[in-house]
């Protein structure tokens, strides 16, 4: 605000025409709104709706009804009708199929035909991002308490992320589900221990839903409405006392990203930017990919394609 007082201050040493200066008025204001975003809007529903409602008449997919109820990884993906054709379709084809579990969580099943593992969970939600708080609050309880409570570890993703379910495997390998892990991207400010990425995806292991589902979900003091998701989840989570797990490889190097390959080849955001945002310094270039990377955001689906027969499709002939 010190820069809008300091040029309302010279306007008025020298006088413009009016129609300038409400133009210059408006175009300040909205550059402050850029840098410094709204507070929540407080017509928002700012208390966990009622599961009842929430998932009265939900629809679940022959193809979803037909997975397993227990294993080792529960994979849900959230995505919207406009993406149902796109990214969910191509989510479907690609990585999530490698799950034990693997479906969508979506609002209607328009574009979706029934052999996609669906389900229409946030049908009495609406599409919008205030709305993602309430989406992953209620998936994660409507998981471990509607669907089962019999996996080791869950895995929440976006559709635009890519995920190779065999590095995460094998990174799991080395935790104990029986105990509350939270495991993904650490990002820093808003809370002292971090949260971790919700584009990145995040991992819950089945003792951290299990706290999750019947203690964190039903008190409103400890899980409260926030306007950014991951943030949200992170602090309800903080209070209970389950906190993001240090993923980066001995050499530094993150196993899951949060933007997609330019954007990590080029060191993600500046250094001043870095600093704010993530709780690990990022590398640059070829050092900033770990050979046991386990999820990337911001993929099309064409990438995703991409990635999907280079890692499983193409080989390389060895010469004699």
């Amino acid at each position: 605000m010190r820069g809008f007082k300091a040029i309302f201050y010279r306007i008025l040493q020298h006088p413009v025409p009016i129609p300038l200066l409400i133009f210059t008025l408006i175009f300040i204001s909205y550059l402050n709104h850029l840098r410094y975003p709204s507070s929540p809007n407080l017509d928002l529903q700012t208390t966990t709706p009622s599961i009842r409602q929430v998932l009265k008449d939900v629809y679940i997919s022959p193809a979803a009804q037909k997975l397993p109820k227990r294993g080792l990884l529960f994979c849900f993906v959230t995505t919207i009708p406009r993406y149902h054709a796109t990214r969910a379709q191509t989510v479907v084809e690609t990585w999530l199929q490698r799950c034990d579990h693997g479906e969508l969580f979506t609002s209607n099943s328009s574009w979706l035909p029934e052999v996609v593992p669906y389900r229409t969970i946030y049908r009495n939600l609406n599409d919008t991002y205030e709305e993602l708080f309430w989406k992953s609050k209620i998936s994660l309880f409507y998981v471990f308490t509607h669907i089962s409570p019999n996996f080791d570890w869950y895995l929440k993703a976006d559709d635009d992320t890519y995920v190779i379910t065999e590095n995460l495997r094998a990174y799991l390998a080395s935790f104990d589900a029986s105990k509350p892990h939270y495991i993904g991207f650490r990002m820093k400010p808003y809370l002292k221990d971090g949260y971790n990425s919700g584009g990145a995806g995040y991992v819950l292991s089945r003792q951290a839903m299990r706290i999750f589902a019947e203690i964190l979900y039903y008190d409103e003091s400890l899980c409260k409405f926030n306007e950014f998701e991951d943030v949200g989840i992170g602090k309800c989570l903080a209070n209970a006392g389950i906190y993001p797990t240090i993923t980066s490889d001995v050499e530094g190097r993150q196993r899951f990203l949060p933007y997609d390959f330019q954007q990590v080849y080029e060191g993600m955001l500046s250094s001043k930017e870095a600093e704010y945002w993530f709780k690990e310094k990022p590398k640059k270039g070829n050092s900033a990919f770990t050979p046991d990377l386990i999820s990337i955001h911001h993929i099309t689906p064409d990438t995703m394609r991409a990635l999907e027969l280079s890692l499983y499709k193409i080989r390389i002939s060895s010469t004699t």
